[in-house]
């Protein structure tokens, strides 16, 4: 949708008979020059792998993101996972999709009980080092992956 909206004000800059091609129009990412295309195609990649995303936080700083495959959840308990990012500075987005393949059944991780105030699966990263997740439940037949975005130091 990006690319078409660029492409729309392209011609109508340039006038709407010019036949411009995405794949002609090039952008600068990490010293590579890439057509529109790659470009905004490369920040929307979710990856085991740390990414360097399209997104910049308020500070200027570029935002990487990275997945993390936290496997069964506990059974009224918590359970961690080192993070393993290096120069981590700031997390600037956290969160979780539970699911359970069985039933086919797909949460957004944290979720907390409409019935009172007790959590149902709580989410957090812990000095920047580790993610937790709590279940105020038995969740054990449950699986999650984490999605952390963040800035890093040496940006």
């Amino acid at each position: 949708m990006l690319v078409k909206l660029i492409m729309k004000v392209l011609s109508n800059l340039l006038g709407n008979g010019s036949k411009i091609k995405y794949t002609e129009i090039g952008v600068q990412k990490d010293n590579e020059i890439l057509n529109i295309k790659e470009y905004v195609d490369s920040g929307e990649v979710y990856s085991t792998n740390e990414v360097k995303t399209n997104k910049v936080w308020i500070n200027g700083k570029p935002i990487y993101r990275k997945i993390f495959n936290f496997g069964t959840l506990p059974n009224t308990d918590q359970k961690y996972m080192n993070l393993n990012i290096s120069n981590l500075e700031f997390v600037t987005h956290l969160e979780g999709i539970g699911y359970e393949s069985s039933t086919q059944n797909y949460w957004m991780i944290p979720n907390v009980a409409s019935s009172g105030l007790q959590f149902v699966v709580d989410l957090a990263i812990i000095n920047n080092t580790q993610i937790r997740i709590r279940t105020g439940s038995d969740r054990s037949t449950y699986s999650a992956y984490v999605t952390v975005e963040y800035t890093k130091t040496t940006d």
